[in-house]
């Protein structure tokens, strides 16, 4: 599709041509990966932002912008070869590629077989006129951040790796950057949408909108909206956001909604991996006690086979390799408070689910257990955390140090030590 044949026709991703803009590497792979030994012959992805509003087309600025590329491919072409010479110096100083073969005698068209171009976005910020958009793909130096470079017009604002962080360069450039804005910001109503009759086709972010609808209405508080759904037959107590294959109940944990855990167990969603959602950052004793109320096993591996034990240990071995590596740089200062107490939180968790029966001998889908985690720790952090497993293990075994909790103590250690009491009186 070129400038003489463009139509809009509801679909927000086009394929389009420009030929001026051909001769960069093919980068349509996966992540923006090279796809092709031969240079790209001037195809590319476009993609119109989009908002949630109920208008079907662009706004008159994008279209205005579609217009501009079609009209100056060769000018924008040239000014990201250009602006990639100018960053290159600094670029393979960083990387440390002075001196690689692949670098040396740099022009335009050495440029070209060095990056490539995978996409452009239009997107609805503006200025004088019109929009802002992204050419994004990647680069011989960086496979993992890709490239990506903002223009208006034929200017090149940014340039950078791709990150989704534009939006700010490109008001900070139009001068409508307001740090603010996010702030005591409302999570508005979900709500669902449905195709505008002009094209018959939902915009891309009502799609996601209405994919995630369950989702935000758990994740922002809209207990009664869910409830009602359930009660009317909306909403399936099993259903999941698909594309992140994550439950409603597993949300609910993981968002510390705790009012929809206590009220999707009672009409008996499957539980799942509920309880890893409850572990980690989650730290959702609440939810994990209701969980293990309603016959949760402790020791339940999700799909990589990991247990929740096995969540909790790996979440804490990010730490200490932190602190190894402080240690190494002889930087102690750099070892916060925060990290020394959460660390301290993390080893009461362990202690807790191993003694309710998790085991940490029990191997994921990659033939490790929690013993096996810290392997690649410094041999003091790996002997120090795994030490800790098997003493938390044989005080499991023998019934030491474990204390009734004293009124007022969490019912997760109060559950704890039921469970424990019942086990052992077997």
């Amino acid at each position: 599709m070129n400038s003489n044949n463009f139509e809009f026709n509801g679909d927000w991703e086009r394929d389009i041509e420009l030929p001026l803009l051909a001769g960069f590497q093919e980068r349509n792979g996966a992540y923006t990966s090279t796809s092709s030994d031969k240079p790209n012959n001037g195809y590319f992805k476009l993609e119109f932002e989009d908002d949630l509003t109920e208008s079907p087309d662009p706004y008159p600025e994008q279209l205005n912008t579609l217009k501009y590329i079609f009209e100056n491919h060769y000018s924008i072409s040239k000014s990201i070869v250009e602006r990639t010479l100018l960053e290159l110096t600094e670029i393979l100083a960083n990387y440390g590629l002075e001196n690689e073969k692949e670098y040396q005698d740099l022009n335009p068209e050495k440029v070209k077989s060095l990056i490539g171009i995978s996409s452009i976005i239009i997107k609805i910020i503006s200025k004088d006129g019109f929009s802002y958009f992204d050419i994004s793909g990647g680069c011989n130096w960086d496979e993992e951040h890709g490239l990506n470079l903002l223009f208006h017009k034929d200017r090149v604002v940014a340039f950078s790796g791709i990150d989704g962080g534009t939006a700010y360069e490109a008001e900070k450039d139009n001068g409508t950057h307001n740090p603010n804005d996010n702030l005591h910001l409302e999570k508005e109503k979900p709500k669902r949408y449905l195709p505008h009759p002009k094209y018959n086709k939902l915009k891309p972010s009502q799609k996601f909108a209405n994919e995630t609808y369950e989702y935000r209405l758990i994740s922002y508080g809209y207990n009664e909206e869910f409830i009602k759904g359930v009660e009317n037959g909306e909403i399936d107590i099993n259903g999941k956001w698909i594309s992140q294959d994550k439950t409603y109940l597993e949300a609910a944990c993981w968002f510390k909604n705790n009012e929809l855990v206590e009220y999707l167990l009672s009409k008996k969603a499957e539980i799942r991996y509920a309880l890893h959602q409850c572990a980690n950052y989650g730290d959702n004793s609440e939810a994990m006690e209701m969980l293990l109320k309603k016959g949760a096993d402790i020791n339940f591996q999700c799909a990589n086979g990991d247990t929740v034990l096995f969540v909790v240990v790996h979440s804490m071995e990010s730490l200490y390799r932190a602190h190894d590596h402080y240690r190494k740089i002889n930087r102690l200062d750099l070892i916060s408070d925060e990290n020394v107490n959460r660390i301290a939180e993390l080893k009461n968790r362990i202690k807790e689910l191993i003694d309710i029966g998790a085991n940490p001998n029990i191997k994921n889908s990659y033939g490790f257990n929690c013993f096996d985690i810290m392997r690649n720790s410094d041999e003091s952090s790996k002997t120090e955390v795994n030490e800790y497993l098997k003493k938390c293990l044989n005080e499991r075994k023998t019934g030491a140090n474990i204390v009734l909790p004293k009124a007022g103590q969490s019912g997760f250690l109060i559950n704890i030590w039921n469970k424990f009491k019942g086990r052992n009186s077997n």
